[in-house]
């Protein structure tokens, strides 16, 4: 039960080892992100109550697709 419990902590640790920044966690780092799936976090960064940063998503994928769907939810916020 012990060697369980050791191999499960050790997991946790090195787990806890591969840290991120904040800015991978964050929808800011879609901002100029080339992929179109960007546009769907756009909603939900809109959704959340960034509003800059959804503007940015939005107007990003409005330029380079010509994206409908972030027209819209730029027209609405």
């Amino acid at each position: 039960m012990k060697a369980i419990s050791r191999c499960v902590s050790g997991l946790l640790l090195a787990g806890l080892a591969q840290t991120a920044s904040a800015s991978e966690l964050g929808y800011d780092a879609y901002i100029d992100s080339p992929k179109r799936i960007k546009c769907m976090y756009g909603y939900v960064t809109a959704k959340t109550g960034n509003f800059d940063v959804a503007r940015q998503i939005f107007e990003d994928c409005i330029a380079r697709w010509n994206d409908v769907y972030s027209m819209i939810w730029l027209a609405q916020m």
